[in-house]
């Protein structure tokens, strides 16, 4: 057909058949378009037998005024299904507001490999009669402990308020997951300022050491404390004089 002998009269109507096959075509992509995830995983690199209570493991998006909801996981390792904790409401009865909130799991996956773990939401949303739920699903991996090759103290003998800096040395460079140690000492009451005695120390990814700088008190008392730095091969021990 060639368009520029048409009558002026059926112009309208040809024009008007063009946009609905635009339409068309532009509805067809909408339909494609893949949904936005509930629920998005932070951290995808795992160390074998490490737990991240502490850290946020995940992060849900509520997309309304929720009067309950869940997150629930499977890592995929054949566990019985977490449900992830949240940061709850300070009135149980009031309501949740859409946004973001991070999700806790004190799930550790026993050896090395790659999983597939997917999140189950539940929600009641405020003004409908049934719930909305969602999955997601992410491939992870976790990888093996790196030993730890040596620790040691720059100075064994230090006076109060001087810091301990304890240097550790892994085997070889840390995975994605970086490789974590577990951090002691022996009783010592006023000896080290609270806040900076860590209990888990993370070496990060692709670093095969660490320093530490643990600082003590000004009013620490003479006498001799031990540091313990536990990892996958044992531990290792260094003891400290404050003169």
């Amino acid at each position: 057909m060639n368009w520029f002998r048409l009558p002026t009269a059926r112009m309208p109507s040809a024009c008007a058949s063009f946009v609905l096959i635009l339409s068309a075509a532009s509805l067809g992509q909408q339909t494609t378009q893949q949904p936005e995830k509930l629920v998005r995983l932070l951290r995808a690199d795992f160390e074998a037998s490490s737990t991240y209570p502490d850290d946020p493991i995940a992060q849900v998006s509520l997309p309304c005024s929720a009067s309950s909801w869940s997150v629930t996981a499977d890592w995929g390792d054949g566990t019985i299904p977490e449900a992830l904790s949240h940061p709850g409401a300070a009135d149980q009865r009031a309501s949740t507001r859409p946004g973001e909130y991070p999700l806790y799991s004190t799930h550790g996956y026993a050896r090395r490999g790659q999983y597939d773990a997917s999140f189950k939401v539940v929600m009641s949303c405020l003004g409908k009669s049934s719930q909305v739920t969602g999955q997601d699903s992410y491939r992870v991996e976790v990888f093996d402990h790196v030993p730890l090759k040596e620790c040691t103290c720059e100075s064994t003998t230090i006076k109060p308020g001087t810091a301990v800096l304890l240097n550790l040395k892994l085997v070889t460079a840390a995975p994605k997951s970086g490789t974590r140690v577990i951090f002691r000492t022996s009783e010592a009451p006023g000896v080290f300022q609270p806040e900076g005695l860590p209990s888990v120390v993370t070496i990060p990814p692709n670093s095969d050491r660490a320093t530490l700088r643990i600082p003590t008190l000004k009013t620490a008392p003479a006498g001799t404390v031990t540091v313990t730095v536990i990892a996958v091969n044992g531990p290792c021990r260094q003891q400290i004089k404050i003169q």
